[in-house]
């Protein structure tokens, strides 16, 4: 019998840890004083964004206490630079809403952080998923992994953080549950200079 060796080439690292119980109770109090885009101005009934789409800015605290957590996963990504969060919003799904397909783009990495104090089993997972593979045959497997799966649903939970690839794919599921279902996401640049000779660029 064969002994494979798999190699999980070119993944997409989402990283989750948890925040302080303070912390959230800050974006609660920040969160209830937003003024949010009406049901309409979207595309997407039910899933909203605050118009300020740089919270941090005005929250120094915050500001450091999420560039630390940052730090340490670029660290752990072996990526030698320093970095700075730039845009920084909160979004919320009412009963019955759903996002669109979604992807941050002209981002390097982005974070979500599910602050409110309970989530419901049925508010709604965030799927992050990838396209298709292209002309090739498709088989359904018969069991998934993170070697076949073409999507990965991930439940929020209370002072959970995820960080990832602000490329990677993602939709918020319909709302089954009587409560909004809010979070607070930020996105990450690299600052400085970055790269050597014709690749070089200065991030400020």
């Amino acid at each position: 019998m064969a002994n494979f060796n798999m190699m999980p080439l070119f993944c997409s690292p989402i990283a989750v840890t948890e925040i302080d119980k303070d912390v959230c109770k800050q974006l609660r109090e920040i969160s209830s004083k937003v003024t949010w885009f009406a049901k309409g101005e979207q595309k997407d009934t039910g899933f909203s964004v605050s118009k300020n789409k740089n919270i941090l800015d005005s929250e120094n605290g915050l500001l450091k206490y999420f560039s630390s957590f940052t730090e340490e996963y670029i660290k752990e990504l072996s990526f030698d630079c320093d970095i700075q969060l730039t845009t920084s919003w909160f979004s919320r799904t009412e009963p019955g809403g759903r996002s669109g397909n979604i992807s941050n783009y002209n981002s390097w990495y982005t974070a979500v952080v599910y602050f409110d104090e309970e989530y419901s089993k049925d508010c709604g997972d965030t799927e992050f998923y990838r396209d298709s593979y292209g002309p090739f045959p498709v088989s359904d497997p018969a069991r998934y992994n993170i070697y076949s799966a073409d999507y990965f649903p991930v439940l929020p939970q209370h002072r959970a953080m995820l960080i990832y690839p602000s490329n990677l794919k993602y939709r918020i599921n319909v709302n089954r549950s009587k409560e909004l279902r809010r979070s607070f996401q930020f996105n990450i640049m690299p600052k400085g200079r970055i790269g050597n000779e014709e690749y070089l660029f200065d991030y400020k």
